[in-house]
């Protein structure tokens, strides 16, 4: 026997109601079927990541900007450029950093926090953050370099003055409040 359905009433703008009927029409479906689709994906991420969490790795992968690769073969073709990349390697991996913060500067992201936290969705690091101190828990040592490299760029672009430290496993950023000192 079917569970009895309970009946309920959701108010919602034009554009939501427009983008139901959208989905409703394209799966061939009644929009109470789709909203307690949604409801039911919903409650599932919640349990197993966040939605944010999901909207920004949707976001990271469907501009196909980013890819997802193993962690060892991450490794190995790291711990290889560490050996073999020239300083023209390193450079570019500055430049790009450059490049990213650029974009986050033109996105109106410019707090060091928010930007750490959004890039931890690349599962590259977990951050944690005291003040204007930032420590970067690594996935990998052979990171290490690639990331502080990258991050010079990035802070360069944003106009972010800070040191850069390296632990065995992490990074550390200490953001200065003092615009005279320079990136290290």
């Amino acid at each position: 026997m079917a569970e009895k359905l309970r009946r309920i009433s959701v108010a919602v703008d034009t554009e939501t109601d427009s983008k139901l009927r959208e989905i409703a029409r394209k799966e061939n479906k009644t929009v109470s079927e789709i909203i307690r689709k949604a409801i039911t994906v919903y409650s599932e991420l919640e349990k197993s990541t966040s939605p944010e969490k999901t909207r920004i790795y949707t976001e990271l992968l469907s501009g196909r900007e980013h890819v997802l690769v193993d962690i060892e073969l991450w490794i190995a073709m790291l711990d290889e450029l560490n050996k073999t990349a020239s300083d023209n390697f390193w450079q570019m991996v500055e430049k790009i950093g450059y490049e990213h913060g650029i974009q986050f500067r033109m996105r109106g992201i410019t707090n060091p926090f928010e930007i750490f936290s959004y890039m931890e969705n690349g599962n590259l690091f977990k951050v944690k953050s005291a003040g204007n101190v930032y420590t970067f828990i690594l996935s990998t040592r052979s990171e290490q370099k690639m990331l502080k490299s990258f991050f010079k760029g990035m802070l360069k672009a944003l106009d972010i003055k800070a040191e850069i430290v390296e632990g065995l496993k992490k990074l550390i950023i200490i953001v200065h409040e003092d615009k005279a000192e320079e990136i290290r």
